[in-house]
């Protein structure tokens, strides 16, 4: 699917704030509201916007420690990678996983109430999945920037 500028332009305000209304994207990018609404939904149904959701502030529910864990994969182990990602991405802990190229097999992206839970999460929980043979955390001291914008240009 093609999109435009006038596209790219909802899609840039719909995930700055996606509680925008009919009425102020129409204010905003001049458009009818009926133009936006059949953009919105044509935009939705080739899965370009996959879904709408608040973002928390994970310190402000009491998600103090970030962390990602580098995970090596053990192929003797008679699963497949795929298969151990989604063990891994199915724990409540986890925010991400990814499969990716270099030293190590995977990262997930871990959050936790303090080093003792995100401790429990990677010994109790990462290094117990069959198809992991090693994992490293690595904590995150500090995030400059964390987003989930897409840049549309």
């Amino acid at each position: 699917m093609k999109i435009d500028e006038k596209d790219k332009q909802l899609l840039s305000l719909l995930q700055k704030n996606c509680k925008l209304s009919l009425r102020e994207l129409s204010q905003i990018t001049e458009m009818r509201e009926t133009t936006i609404f059949t953009r919105i939904k044509r935009l939705e149904n080739a899965g370009i916007i996959k879904e709408y959701r608040a973002v928390l502030d994970p310190k402000a529910i009491g998600k103090n420690v970030l962390a990602f864990v580098l995970i090596k994969y053990d192929p003797s182990a008679g699963i497949k990678q795929r298969e151990v990602a989604e063990k891994i991405a199915n724990l409540p802990e986890i925010q991400e996983v990814h499969i990716i190229a270099g030293d190590w097999d995977m990262i997930a992206k871990v959050r936790e109430k303090d080093v003792e839970g995100l401790g429990k999460a990677v010994l109790d929980k990462i290094r117990e999945i069959k198809g992991v043979k090693e994992t490293v955390s690595l904590i995150v001291f500090e995030s400059i920037k964390e987003t989930t914008f897409l840049n549309l240009e």
